[in-house]
């Protein structure tokens, strides 16, 4: 009876965060563009805005693959040619047009693509939007022969 009495009389004040619905939106080209000339304009406040203390690091996305020497090189070619920001939508177009969608697997594997994006940065599709790949080999251990 004291439970439940407790639990009666509990009312949670708790309230939601509150923001304008505008911070929810995808920010349009239009904005984008005036984002940018802004910048371009006052480029002490770029500076200050690149060089402010609370950077949030990028997010890193893996993609495991089992590579021969020439995959290898095609996918070393692949990341050469990726604008600096893309999707995975494009990479995965690029792989199929050099047939190396069945390279990707899951571990263990010989090689680890890196790739970074911020959760902020998305395409005309709300794609993330990739940068700075890596292409790393992978050593494999065996446990039974460490021990």
């Amino acid at each position: 009876p004291i439970i439940a009495k407790s639990f009666l009389a509990f009312i949670p004040r708790l309230k939601p965060w509150a923001f304008p619905p505008d911070f929810c939106k995808i920010v349009t080209d239009e904005k984008r563009t005036e984002i940018k000339k802004y910048f371009a304009d006052h480029p002490n406040d770029w500076e200050r805005f690149c060089n402010t203390p609370v950077v949030i690091p990028p997010a890193v996305s893996s993609i495991w693959m089992n590579l021969s020497a020439d995959q290898e090189a095609k996918v070393l070619q692949i990341l050469k040619e990726l604008p600096i920001r893309f999707s995975r939508i494009e990479l995965d177009q690029q792989f199929e047009q050099r047939g190396l969608l069945n390279v990707v697997t899951n571990p263990p594997a010989s090689h680890i693509l890196s790739l970074c994006c911020n959760p902020w940065e998305v395409g005309a599709n709300a794609d993330l939007l990739y940068f700075s790949p890596e292409l790393k080999r992978v050593e494999i251990k065996n446990r039974m022969t460490e021990e």
